[in-house]
């Protein structure tokens, strides 16, 4: 496995659980289900995972190895798949409150 695809798969955005627990949890069985839940390929998986860190496209592309054009169209391929118009919405759809 590659470093770039390392990196991809792990998904670790701990956060506190609630407001009186100060446990991490992770968000990552969010992504993986939603993931599978889209039927996503293996580079929109990649693509989809490396977004809910909160990186830009421009990132992604650099550590996916592909260019920027080739990741905007992973990323219109994953709003549609969900029915979002952008990342605050698939971000709500994934992680809701």
């Amino acid at each position: 496995m590659s470093d770039a695809e390392k990196r991809s798969k792990t998904v670790d955005l701990p956060l506190p659980c609630c407001e009186h627990c100060q446990k991490p949890i992770s968000l990552q069985p969010l992504v993986e289900q939603s993931i599978a839940s889209a039927k996503l390929s293996g580079k929109s998986a990649d693509v989809l995972r490396l977004m809910m860190k909160g990186l830009s496209g421009k990132e992604i592309a650099i550590i996916l190895g592909n260019s920027e054009k080739t990741i905007k169209s992973h990323v219109a391929s994953i709003f549609e798949r969900f029915g979002v118009n952008g990342r605050f919405e698939l971000m709500h759809l994934i992680f809701p409150s």
